[in-house]
This record gives C-alpha cells, sequence and structure tokens, in this order.
C-alpha cells in the first residue's frame, strides 16, 4: 500500500500520470454518478414517463456531479488547491462538462429510437451509462489541461519556478557567505596568530 501511494503515476507530475488519475477520478465521477443516475432514474423520477425520466436523471446526475467533479479534478489530477481557481475556470469546466450532459442525451435520444426497453432495465441502463461516459473520458483530460486549467498549471509552474529560483539565491548567498566567512577565518589567523 505504501509503495502504491508513494508510486509516480499517483504522485508524478507527467502528461502520463495526470492521464492515470483523471481515469482514477473518472471512476469515482462514474460510480458516484452512477448512485445518483440510479436513484433519479429508478426512485426520484419513477412516476415520470420514459424518455423524459431519463433526460431529467441525466440533467439533475450531471447538476450535482460537474461540482464534485470539479474540485476532484484540481485536486487529485492536477495537484492544484481546491481554493484557489476562481468562476472564470468553472465556467470552462462547466462548458467542457455539457460533453458530459449533451452527448449522453443524444445517445439515449438515439436509444430511444432503437430499443428504448434499455431505459427501463437497471441492469442495461447501467452498463450503456459506463460505455457512454467511458467513451468521453480521455477528451475530457485534454481539453482540461490545455483549455480550463491551463492558467492554473502556469501559475502553480510560475510559482514553482520561483521558489526554485529563491531556493538558488539563497544557497549562493549561503554558499558566498560561507566563502566570506572561510576567506575572513583564514585571513584573522595569519593577521593575527595564536
Amino acid at each position: 500500500l505504501k509503495k502504491l501511494k508513494n508510486s509516480k503515476l499517483l504522485i508524478g507530475d507527467s502528461t502520463y500520470a495526470q492521464l492515470f488519475r483523471t481515469y482514477i477520478v473518472g471512476g469515482f465521477n462514474l460510480v458516484f454518478g452512477l448512485g445518483i443516475s440510479y436513484l433519479f432514474q429508478f426512485f426520484v423520477f419513477y412516476s415520470i414517463e420514459i424518455p423524459l425520466r431519463t433526460y431529467l436523471t441525466n440533467i439533475f446526475a450531471f447538476s450535482i456531479g460537474v461540482i464534485v467533479s470539479y474540485f476532484l479534478s484540481r485536486r487529485i489530477i492536477f495537484k492544484l488547491s481546491i481554493y484557489e481557481g476562481g468562476f472564470k475556470e468553472f465556467v470552462k469546466f462547466l462548458i467542457t462538462n455539457l460533453i458530459n450532459l449533451v452527448v449522453p442525451l443524444f445517445i439515449w435520444f438515439l436509444i430511444d429510437l432503437i430499443r428504448p426497453s434499455i431505459q427501463d432495465n437497471e441492469i442495461q441502463f447501467l452498463i450503456a451509462t459506463v460505455l457512454i461516459h467511458g467513451f468521453i473520458l480521455p477528451i475530457k483530460y485534454l481539453i482540461y489541461k490545455l483549455f480550463v486549467f491551463k492558467d492554473s498549471l502556469n501559475n502553480w509552474r510560475r510559482n514553482k519556478n520561483k521558489l526554485f529560483s529563491v531556493l538558488g539565491i539563497l544557497v549562493k548567498i549561503t554558499d558566498t557567505l560561507g566563502l566570506i566567512s572561510f576567506t575572513f577565518a583564514g585571513t584573522s589567523r595569519i593577521l593575527y596568530p595564536d
């Protein structure tokens, strides 16, 4: 467990590590979203006729899920603080996540035309939902990295570079002070022998 926790895939900053964490967050979001979808589809909106029930389920599950997903994506995928980011970034995230609303609604529309019974069967509904969202996930990661969190990632890198620059300056100052003190100590021994 300790090796897994310190794995480069979980703590690294490479694109591969971020994509791996995207699947972890995506898996959590999928399970969370499936739970919400199941509750809405078969309990909350049960008295509403299909296909309206499925459309409402997707809209409500999307609304709740996008908020949870935003904070998880910032913190886990890109290792950014959940307290920063701002409204503009959230709007970009929301726009990107409309893929999670529009594409499934379109696919469910097609399913309703071809085989509406899938929406009534709990297992078939869950399997179709998993397949739909699994297809969308890699596309969303690229959009997150290149569009949504781009400014936050750039700010983080700039601050990280500033930190290393400050640390570098501190090391140089320490080295210089050490050299001066060494030189002063040597000079004082020559000038003032014991």
